[in-house]
């Protein structure tokens, strides 16, 4: 039950130009200066790890020995198939990575991520203006529009169907039916 402390210093190992005592040291911050404090990292407690192993070796005894075998064996085949896959994609990464630099580089993220801003207040102001635009007394201003305007044109093709006797302009009458049942659809 003894404290046990483990330094893992940097790598490689810095040369500082301040000693402990020095009134830069701390500004250097290369090394531990005078009456300062390290922050360290609980580790494992041997309990803990006494623990983990005795569960390991009930769990081994609940399988079998047999079974425990043959299972780290196919572990061990999976390892070994997957290399080559593994392989793979680290040539993959390696070709990927001068584009992402180039990219990166370039400014083409700094580009995107303005456009994407652009898009997103653009898609804010769009909102804004419908629901200020499309309010219920808005929409039914227009639907009755819409009926105004199709009432207005069927009487200007029954206009036009007495007309058609006297010009023959059967194209006329047929944009008119046309643009009647246009106007219907949007209601």
């Amino acid at each position: 039950m003894e404290t046990i402390i483990d330094i893992t210093p940097r790598d490689p190992i810095p040369t500082p130009s301040a000693g402990p005592l020095d009134q830069e040291c701390i500004k250097e911050g290369l090394i531990v200066c005078d009456r300062e404090k390290i922050k360290g990292q609980q580790g494992v407690s041997l309990d803990a790890l006494v623990g983990i192993f005795t569960r390991i070796g009930r769990d081994v005894e609940k399988i079998g020995v047999a079974n425990t075998y043959s299972l780290a064996e196919r572990a061990a085949s999976v390892i070994e198939e997957a290399k080559p896959l593994l392989t793979k994609i680290q040539a993959m990464a390696e070709d990927v990575q001068p584009l992402l630099a180039e990219v990166r580089d370039s400014g083409l993220l700094k580009e995107v991520e303005s456009l994407t801003r652009s898009l997103t207040q653009a898609s804010e102001d769009l909102r804004r203006v419908h629901s200020s635009v499309m309010t219920p007394e808005n929409a039914e201003l227009i639907r009755k529009s819409i009926y105004s305007l199709i009432f207005t044109l069927k009487n200007v093709e029954n206009v036009s169907s007495d007309i058609l006797g006297f010009t023959g302009d059967e194209a006329t009458r047929k944009n008119l039916k046309l643009l009647i049942k246009s106007l219907s659809r949007l209601l």
